[in-house]
């Protein structure tokens, strides 16, 4: 077992692909989840049609309509690779919480990405929406498994779907656990 596109972990290393191109769109102003089909993304297997985890996570950000990267700060513990790939062997501070955040195309809702990297435990966090007022109420999406090796079948096809959930917002704050290896969007309403 490893993780790989069709699991919970190529859904985690897929939120933290999409992440990096967000951070970079001023470079990168276009990209594409190449293998919709099959390889990464929507698979049939007798008669029953069914999505990867990483599926989700790409709808999970294309549904966004991300228009404009905001500045974000980010406190999360961090940790160091080293021995990686020969282009990059070591890797300093890399944030356990990979978080980004956009302003949709119409303006009216700010959505924050995370990527909980910590394959153990949970992350709390404080998150502040600077210079913009909030809806009372947050829309939350979040892709989590009890493990990092968990994918859809044919026989279990909706095992690993995003949850849908809210979380209140006061004074444009709101306190948040991200789970343990999982892809987290919040939508802010903007007010």
């Amino acid at each position: 077992d490893a993780p790989g596109f069709n699991n919970l972990g190529g859904a985690v290393t897929a939120g933290g692909f999409f992440n990096m191109l967000l951070r970079n769109s001023g470079i990168v102003p276009i990209s594409d989840m190449t293998g919709i089909l099959e390889f990464a993304g929507i698979w049939k297997r007798r008669s029953q049609v069914f999505a990867t985890p990483s599926y989700y996570v790409f709808r999970m950000f294309s549904t966004a309509e991300p228009a404009l990267a905001l500045k974000t700060d980010n406190s999360s513990p961090t940790y160091d690779v080293h021995g990686g790939v020969s282009r990059l062997p070591d890797i300093p501070d890399v944030p356990e919480l990979d978080a980004v955040a956009v302003r949709s195309e119409k303006g009216n809702v700010i959505s924050l990405f995370c990527v909980n990297r910590n394959l153990h435990e949970d992350l709390t966090a404080s998150i502040s929406i600077a210079d913009a007022r909030m809806l009372h109420e947050a829309e939350v999406q979040e892709l989590f498994a009890p493990s990092i090796y968990e994918s859809n079948d044919e026989l279990h096809p909706a095992k690993i779907r995003p949850s849908r959930s809210s979380v209140a917002v006061k004074d444009s704050h709101v306190t948040f656990v991200f789970r343990r290896a999982s892809v987290t969007r919040i939508d802010f309403r903007i007010d």
